[in-house]
């Protein structure tokens, strides 16, 4: 047999075994991922967690997840699940088998829709979620986890809080939120997204103000926001009644900006920016003795 001969039965059957195995994911990553997520997210959060579909492209490593649902607490006024997501579509980048951590050259995470409730002064629907999820006092520390995240994208989220004892529901609808990568990771990664934040609020439009310059040798952008004497006294009614100190008035000035720059040499970097100040704070105890004014 000729050594050209040779060659070419080892490059079929290299080829055969590939398509084996994208076929092979194709058909098994799926149903394990649906019933792995199911199963964790259920047993840690005590809630039952649902996953409508997940697929899997194998050729070119993107994961499509629908209609992911957590259940609202035992006992709920409301029979309407605590967390929804429409729609989640993630680009899986190869490196992330070098790194040993997650790496995504993209993410779309389609209307998000989350519920809280306020059942007493100081008492949520949540209360459940944040005991589990709290760390133990014994837990030793352990390392952060590693991920790269690049051209994250929210697409018409909306997060409804209703109020019990206030008989009142805060809405905020429309959110779009857009931001280059948010990463521990050093990655090369094409960013194709410029920061924006976008929603309602009760009803009241807000744009975040954001500049970029995709298209310069280095590609930056900034989001930012800006909220001028915000009056805390509205909200001051929603602190968790386990809190050890309590504000008791207060205005909120917040000036922040998001830096993004991805340069065409080097590493991507982010960074935070500007500031948050109070005027007029005062602060008691939990059993009203004040500490600051």
């Amino acid at each position: 047999m000729s050594t050209t001969s040779v060659w070419l039965r080892r490059l079929l059957w290299l080829v055969v075994a590939l398509l084996l195995l994208w076929g092979l994911a194709w058909l098994g990553v799926p149903p394990l991922v649906k019933w792995q997520v199911q199963e964790r997210l259920t047993e840690s959060l005590a809630r039952p967690v649902t996953i409508g579909k997940v697929e899997f492209s194998p050729w070119n490593l993107r994961l499509e997840v629908s209609d992911v649902a957590v259940a609202a607490a035992p006992g709920a006024a409301s029979e309407a699940p605590q967390m929804q997501i429409g729609a989640l579509h993630a680009d899986i980048d190869a490196r992330s088998l070098l790194h040993f951590a997650p790496v995504l050259e993209s993410l779309q995470i389609d209307a998000p829709r989350v519920r809280l409730t306020r059942t007493d002064p100081g008492h949520y629907d949540i209360d459940d979620l944040l005991l589990r999820l709290a760390p133990k006092p014994d837990a030793a520390p352990g390392q952060p986890q590693r991920f790269a995240i690049y051209n994250l994208e929210v697409r018409g989220g909306e997060f409804v809080f209703d109020d019990k004892p206030a008989d009142r529901v805060h809405r905020v609808s429309d959110l779009n939120l857009t931001l280059p990568f948010v990463s521990n990771l050093p990655a090369d990664v094409e960013v194709k997204v410029e920061p924006r934040l976008a929603f309602s609020l009760n009803g009241a439009a807000f744009d975040s103000g954001a500049q970029a310059l995709p298209f310069a040798p280095e590609r930056n952008g900034t989001l930012s926001l800006k909220v001028t004497a915000l009056d805390l006294a509205p909200y001051l009614g929603y602190q968790p009644a386990a809190l050890p100190v309590r504000v008791t008035r207060g205005k909120a000035s917040i000036d922040l900006g998001v830096d993004f720059a991805a340069p065409e040499k080097g590493q991507n970097r982010a960074g935070v920016h500007g500031m948050v100040g109070v005027e007029g704070l005062a602060v008691t105890a939990a059993d009203g003795a004040a500490l600051a004014e």
